[in-house]
């Protein structure tokens, strides 16, 4: 339980907040963290943040500018600009010792202007872009294990890589949707999949949106496994909405249809066909990202309300809350966290699924300015945001 919140607790119960201390150098956990607030009920103050490596050294280049953080498992791969060697690929492991340029693909001063798609097996894929040539290289962390990729023969640009966990991936260049091992006789152009949008992976197989061809408001549900067979268009989603909020959940992939100038729905799909459960209202405000199973019942927020279901229109209903535009819910420690607006401002809030169980949990900037807080994310440790 956090912060009190057991089997007999009040749900008024607050848990302590604590905020971050201010520490010198702290630009690596500003790119990790938007802010510095901890929700724990026994959190240990990490030591002082700590610069990494200065990598950009000089008046030449201000700054390295890191971006594009992939994350290997043994380490991290980016890429960051330096004035000897331009803008390259690099690799840390945290500490100064093991953070290294991994290859000058470009040699001297140009760049090779790296731009990381994502996760592979044993390792990340990047592409890069000189010369008006583009190639794509695949790196473990390593200098040795930085190779170029032959040619795939894939025309497109590519925009991003999906590791489906099966030792074939998704290669997205948004024109055209590709399954490959990384081998050209191996790399195949789905058909019909246009613009895809990753919702949940589940057993091998990627579950998502595509754009219908010529069209940038009418999308359609697909399944993939990444190869031609084991793609298949479930269904046409209602006009103007896409899907989100994807959840495994009683052998079936639920997820909610959010329209803005039509009603929404929670929908849910076998893998062949989309059945419609309950209407929403049309959307204002963002829709949620997330959707959470309690107690037999789906809870997500929507519309700037909290919103449960039980799959029928009659148990499908807005919480009437004494706060609004609730965005960004969560789950921590057995509860979910949200902002919302009150006469506090936007401050955090919490609830146990219930209306009477949802409160504030602390006015962190008193006043109506609020505390705006954002980018909730839950470790096993704490609540950060």
């Amino acid at each position: 339980p956090v912060g009190g919140y057991g089997a007999d607790a009040s749900p008024t119960l607050r848990p302590p907040i604590q905020r971050l201390r201010s520490e010198p150098n702290m630009s690596v956990m500003r790119s990790l963290l938007s802010a510095g607030v901890v929700l724990s009920s026994s959190f240990t103050f990490l030591p002082a943040q700590q610069l990494v490596a200065d990598l950009a050294t000089g008046a030449v280049v201000a700054s390295s500018g890191p971006r594009g953080l992939v994350d290997i498992g043994s380490c991290v791969v980016f890429a960051a600009t330096t004035p000897d060697a331009g803008r390259e690929p690099w690799r840390t492991d945290g500490t100064a010792a093991g953070t290294f340029r991994l290859r000058d693909l470009v040699r001297g001063a140009a760049s090779s202007s790296p731009t990381m798609l994502g996760r592979i097996p044993g390792g990340a894929l990047f592409s890069t872009t000189a010369l008006a040539t583009t190639r794509l290289y695949r790196t473990d962390g390593t200098v040795s294990g930085t190779l170029e990729v032959p040619a795939l023969g894939i025309p497109q640009t590519l925009r991003s890589v999906v590791d489906l966990g099966t030792g074939r991936v998704l290669l997205d260049s948004m024109e055209q949707l590709y399954g490959s091992d990384l081998t050209a006789g191996g790399t195949v152009p789905l058909p019909g999949m246009f613009g895809f949008q990753l919702g949940l992976l589940v057993g091998g197989v990627a579950y998502g949106s595509c754009l219908i061809p010529g069209s940038n408001s009418t999308f359609e549900l697909w399944r993939t496994d990444g190869t031609v067979l084991g793609s298949q268009r479930i269904g046409v989603l209602q006009s103007n909405a896409r899907p989100g909020g994807f959840l495994a959940w009683n052998g079936r992939i639920f997820f909610i249809e959010r329209a803005i100038t039509r009603a929404g729905s929670v929908s849910s799909t076998d893998g062949i066909s989309i059945t419609r459960h309950a209407l929403l209202p049309s959307i204002v405000t963002l829709a949620s990202e997330r959707l959470f199973e309690r107690q037999g019942r789906l809870l997500f927020d929507y519309d700037g309300g909290l919103f449960e279901s039980d799959l029928t229109q009659a148990g499908t209903q807005r919480f009437a809350l004494p706060c609004a535009d609730v965005r960004n819910l969560i789950e921590f420690g057995g509860r979910f966290y949200f902002r919302a607006a009150s006469a506090a401002g936007y401050e955090l809030w919490s609830t146990d699924g219930t209306a009477a169980g949802t409160a504030q949990v602390a006015d962190l900037m008193p006043g109506q300015a609020g505390s705006h807080p954002e980018h909730l994310l839950a470790t096993p440790q704490a609540l950060w945001l």
